[in-house]
Protein backbone atom coordinates (compact mmCIF):
# COMPACT_ATOMS: atom_id res chain seq x y z
CA UNK A 1 0.00 0.00 0.00
CA UNK A 2 2.99 2.26 1.12
CA UNK A 3 4.28 1.42 -2.36
CA UNK A 4 1.35 2.70 -4.21
CA UNK A 5 0.78 6.27 -2.04
CA UNK A 6 4.29 6.55 -3.22
CA UNK A 7 3.84 6.07 -6.82
CA UNK A 8 0.44 8.44 -6.72
CA UNK A 9 2.41 11.64 -4.96
CA UNK A 10 5.05 11.47 -7.53
CA UNK A 11 2.60 11.00 -10.28
CA UNK A 12 0.65 14.55 -9.23
CA UNK A 13 3.82 16.11 -8.71
CA UNK A 14 4.85 15.20 -12.32
CA UNK A 15 1.53 16.44 -13.33
CA UNK A 16 1.40 19.48 -11.75
CA UNK A 17 5.09 20.27 -13.01
CA UNK A 18 3.96 19.09 -16.40
CA UNK A 19 1.61 21.69 -16.51
CA UNK A 20 3.76 24.22 -14.84
CA UNK A 21 5.86 23.66 -17.93
CA UNK A 22 2.91 23.44 -20.60
CA UNK A 23 2.09 27.49 -19.22
CA UNK A 24 4.84 28.75 -19.44
CA UNK A 25 6.00 27.66 -22.55
CA UNK A 26 2.39 28.45 -23.79
CA UNK A 27 3.38 32.41 -22.36
CA UNK A 28 6.37 32.41 -24.58
CA UNK A 29 5.07 30.80 -27.56
CA UNK A 30 2.30 33.51 -27.55
CA UNK A 31 4.72 36.22 -27.52
CA UNK A 32 5.39 37.74 -30.75
CA UNK A 33 7.26 40.65 -32.25
CA UNK A 34 5.59 42.36 -35.18
CA UNK A 35 7.10 45.20 -37.70
CA UNK A 36 4.58 47.48 -39.46
CA UNK A 37 5.16 47.98 -43.04
CA UNK A 38 5.98 51.85 -41.93
CA UNK A 39 9.28 49.93 -39.89
CA UNK A 40 7.64 50.60 -36.51
CA UNK A 41 8.13 47.38 -34.11
CA UNK A 42 6.68 45.97 -31.54
CA UNK A 43 8.54 43.65 -29.62
CA UNK A 44 7.45 40.37 -27.48
CA UNK A 45 3.63 41.48 -27.83
CA UNK A 46 1.28 38.83 -26.88
CA UNK A 47 -2.07 39.24 -29.10
CA UNK A 48 -4.70 39.87 -26.26
CA UNK A 49 -7.99 39.77 -29.11
CA UNK A 50 -8.60 40.06 -32.74
CA UNK A 51 -10.59 42.09 -34.39
CA UNK A 52 -11.86 42.29 -37.94
CA UNK A 53 -9.80 45.63 -38.61
CA UNK A 54 -6.68 44.71 -36.31
CA UNK A 55 -5.02 42.96 -33.55
CA UNK A 56 -5.01 44.14 -29.78
CA UNK A 57 -1.43 43.60 -28.25
CA UNK A 58 -0.27 43.98 -25.16
CA UNK A 59 3.19 45.01 -24.58
CA UNK A 60 5.39 46.33 -21.87
CA UNK A 61 4.75 49.62 -22.78
CA UNK A 62 0.59 49.02 -22.34
CA UNK A 63 -2.10 47.86 -24.52
CA UNK A 64 -2.22 48.68 -28.37
CA UNK A 65 -4.45 48.39 -31.45
CA UNK A 66 -2.36 47.65 -34.29
CA UNK A 67 -4.63 48.02 -37.43
CA UNK A 68 -4.28 44.93 -40.31
CA UNK A 69 -3.34 47.30 -43.22
CA UNK A 70 -0.39 48.38 -41.41
CA UNK A 71 0.76 44.98 -41.18
CA UNK A 72 2.41 43.12 -43.57
CA UNK A 73 0.82 40.25 -45.44
CA UNK A 74 1.74 37.39 -43.85
CA UNK A 75 0.42 38.46 -40.69
CA UNK A 76 -2.80 39.70 -42.01
CA UNK A 77 -2.68 35.78 -43.29
CA UNK A 78 -1.69 34.29 -39.73
CA UNK A 79 -4.99 36.14 -38.55
CA UNK A 80 -7.41 35.55 -41.15
CA UNK A 81 -7.47 39.24 -42.41
CA UNK A 82 -10.63 39.98 -44.41
CA UNK A 83 -10.75 43.49 -45.89
CA UNK A 84 -14.65 43.23 -46.81
CA UNK A 85 -14.84 42.24 -43.17
CA UNK A 86 -13.00 44.85 -41.73
CA UNK A 87 -14.30 47.42 -43.51
CA UNK A 88 -17.49 46.88 -42.15
CA UNK A 89 -16.42 46.52 -39.09
CA UNK A 90 -14.78 50.14 -38.99
CA UNK A 91 -17.36 51.38 -40.58
CA UNK A 92 -19.92 50.09 -37.45
CA UNK A 93 -17.17 51.21 -35.06
CA UNK A 94 -17.25 54.59 -36.89
CA UNK A 95 -21.10 54.74 -36.46
CA UNK A 96 -20.80 53.76 -33.00
CA UNK A 97 -18.63 56.32 -32.36
CA UNK A 98 -20.32 59.31 -34.20
CA UNK A 99 -23.23 58.29 -32.49
CA UNK A 100 -21.54 58.65 -29.05
CA UNK A 101 -19.95 61.71 -29.76
CA UNK A 102 -23.13 63.22 -30.69
CA UNK A 103 -24.92 62.47 -27.83
CA UNK A 104 -22.27 63.60 -25.74
CA UNK A 105 -22.87 66.87 -27.56
CA UNK A 106 -26.35 67.33 -27.39
CA UNK A 107 -25.69 66.51 -23.37
CA UNK A 108 -23.35 69.28 -23.55
CA UNK A 109 -25.64 71.66 -25.34
CA UNK A 110 -28.70 70.79 -22.68
CA UNK A 111 -26.16 71.31 -20.18
CA UNK A 112 -25.20 74.34 -21.71
CA UNK A 113 -28.69 75.82 -22.25
CA UNK A 114 -29.52 74.65 -18.62
CA UNK A 115 -27.09 76.58 -17.55
CA UNK A 116 -27.78 79.59 -19.37
CA UNK A 117 -31.47 78.92 -17.91
CA UNK A 118 -30.15 79.44 -14.12
CA UNK A 119 -28.18 82.34 -14.79
CA UNK A 120 -30.74 83.95 -16.56
CA UNK A 121 -32.85 83.45 -13.73
CA UNK A 122 -30.40 84.65 -10.68
CA UNK A 123 -29.79 87.92 -12.57
CA UNK A 124 -33.47 88.44 -12.86
CA UNK A 125 -34.25 87.51 -9.46
CA UNK A 126 -31.09 89.90 -8.57
CA UNK A 127 -32.60 93.05 -10.33
CA UNK A 128 -36.15 92.34 -9.46
CA UNK A 129 -34.76 92.39 -5.39
CA UNK A 130 -32.63 95.78 -6.50
CA UNK A 131 -35.89 97.22 -7.69
CA UNK A 132 -37.94 96.42 -4.96
CA UNK A 133 -34.84 97.09 -3.08
CA UNK A 134 -35.18 100.94 -5.00
CA UNK A 135 -39.60 101.47 -4.57
CA UNK A 136 -39.73 100.10 -8.36
CA UNK A 137 -42.20 98.30 -9.60
CA UNK A 138 -42.51 96.83 -13.22
CA UNK A 139 -44.46 94.61 -15.49
CA UNK A 140 -44.63 91.03 -14.46
CA UNK A 141 -44.34 91.61 -10.50
CA UNK A 142 -46.59 89.57 -8.53
CA UNK A 143 -48.87 91.78 -5.88
CA UNK A 144 -46.41 90.69 -2.93
CA UNK A 145 -43.43 91.77 -4.74
CA UNK A 146 -45.61 95.43 -5.37
CA UNK A 147 -46.37 95.60 -1.68
CA UNK A 148 -42.65 94.92 -0.99
CA UNK A 149 -41.51 98.02 -3.55
CA UNK A 150 -45.13 100.09 -2.73
CA UNK A 151 -46.85 99.50 0.45
CA UNK A 152 -50.28 98.65 1.08
CA UNK A 153 -52.89 100.23 -1.85
CA UNK A 154 -54.96 102.72 -0.64
CA UNK A 155 -57.56 101.13 -2.57
CA UNK A 156 -58.26 97.84 -4.57
CA UNK A 157 -61.05 97.35 -7.29
CA UNK A 158 -61.67 94.47 -8.69
CA UNK A 159 -63.23 92.59 -11.62
CA UNK A 160 -63.91 88.61 -12.34
CA UNK A 161 -64.30 88.09 -16.21
CA UNK A 162 -64.28 85.02 -18.24
CA UNK A 163 -60.50 86.02 -18.53
CA UNK A 164 -59.95 85.60 -15.23
CA UNK A 165 -59.17 88.21 -12.04
CA UNK A 166 -58.87 91.71 -12.60
CA UNK A 167 -57.77 94.38 -10.18
CA UNK A 168 -56.80 97.72 -9.95
CA UNK A 169 -54.76 98.89 -6.87
CA UNK A 170 -54.56 102.87 -6.03
CA UNK A 171 -51.41 104.59 -4.66
CA UNK A 172 -51.14 108.28 -3.47
CA UNK A 173 -50.25 110.77 -5.83
CA UNK A 174 -52.16 109.16 -9.35
CA UNK A 175 -50.45 106.02 -9.41
CA UNK A 176 -52.12 102.79 -10.61
CA UNK A 177 -50.69 99.49 -10.93
CA UNK A 178 -53.17 96.65 -12.71
CA UNK A 179 -53.13 92.54 -12.38
CA UNK A 180 -54.29 89.71 -14.32
CA UNK A 181 -54.53 86.55 -12.21
CA UNK A 182 -52.11 88.23 -9.41
CA UNK A 183 -49.28 89.34 -12.14
CA UNK A 184 -48.76 93.46 -12.59
CA UNK A 185 -49.43 94.25 -16.11
CA UNK A 186 -49.89 97.63 -16.56
CA UNK A 187 -48.39 100.61 -14.44
CA UNK A 188 -49.69 104.39 -14.44
CA UNK A 189 -47.59 107.08 -13.00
Amino acid sequence: MEHKRGTIHRVKRWQISLAIIAALSASIALADDFKTINGKEYKNVTVSRVEPDGLIVKTKSGISKVYFSELPKEVQERFNYNPGKADAYSAEQNAALQQAQKQQQEEQARKQQQEAIVRDQNERAAKKEAAIANGEVFIGMTAEECIRAWGSPEKVNTTDTARGHHSQWVYPGGRYVYFEDGILTTVQR
